[in-house]
């Protein structure tokens, strides 16, 4: 189940994209096995930007957590933002074609256009992130380090502008830069950052991500550790980050709430997707 979450200002965008997907969009859902859901939020212009998914959370409860994929189309004021601070997480769409001076019936087309259109990169990102590349699409963004890999996230952040024919040469240039062989420490490619860090992705599960507000976590850190790109995450599996055999790790990594910890001659640190760490 995907849901398809509309935010604006304008009372006839969100009265025009209805309570239910319409009979196209359901048929392009269900041929790729999947249902969708609708869930609009009407923004009050007391609303500040940093505030709009804790209203979300308000609105709707756990609007992530229960769904396969998330997708978020919003307002152009609001677009970069939320590109910035959850597009790593999950898909977001501009809504500025979608002008309340159209007509009713056109309104309604455009936004079926928009639907569509966020379906197919859905579904593009699943296969050649999701499935086909499920490793690299899962490693940490702020601490594994190499440039190529983080420009590429950080396009992806702004997936509707995103060209997804680019993509597949794009993973191929970056796992020939940092996709390795390591023999001393894994039977197989691991991916070693710039650094020379191991991330081994492991199958273990005997930590979880931290969500205490004590310990300086926000709903951002739960967010990152279930969701990439808009596609839902196992988030108990977590990486193994290593130098090679019997040398131990040092060093500032940055954590999910972007602090920074020291690590100091550790065998090796549990990191997640979030970038959340035990040692």
């Amino acid at each position: 189940m995907i849901n398809f979450i509309f935010i604006s200002k304008e009372n006839k965008i969100i009265s025009s994209v209805g309570e239910e997907l319409t009979a196209p969009v359901c048929s392009s859902l269900n041929s790729n096995g999947e249902r969708g859901v609708i869930s609009r939020y009407e923004v009050n212009n007391r609303v500040k930007h940093s505030d709009l998914i804790k209203e979300l959370h308000k609105s709707f409860g756990d609007f992530y957590s229960p769904y396969n994929g998330v997708v978020i189309f919003c307002d152009s004021d609001y677009y970069s933002y939320l590109c910035k601070t959850t597009g790593l997480f999950f898909m977001i769409f501009d809504l500025k074609s979608c002008s309340v001076d159209l007509s009713d019936g056109a309104l309604k087309q455009r936004i079926e256009s928009l639907i569509s259109l966020s379906i197919k990169k859905f579904f593009q990102i699943k296969k050649t992130l999701l499935v086909d590349n499920m490793v690299l699409m899962r490693l940490p963004y702020r601490n594994f380090n190499n440039t190529m890999l983080k420009e590429l996230y950080d396009r992806l952040k702004r997936i509707h502008e995103f060209n997804t024919s680019e993509l597949a040469s794009n993973i191929k240039k970056i796992k020939d830069d940092c996709y390795k062989r390591v023999p001393e420490i894994n039977p197989g490619r691991i991916f070693v950052d710039s650094n020379f860090n191991n991330f081994i992705f492991g199958h273990e599960i005997h930590s979880r991500q931290g969500t205490s507000t004590k310990n300086g976590h926000d709903m951002l850190c739960d967010i990152s550790s279930k969701y990439r790109f808009g596609h839902r995450l196992d988030e108990f599996r977590h990486f193994n980050v290593q130098k090679k055999t019997n040398k131990r790790i040092s060093g500032s990594f940055f954590n999910c709430h972007n602090q920074k910890e020291c690590v100091n001659d550790e065998t090796h640190i549990n990191m997640f997707t979030s970038d959340f760490m035990e040692y």
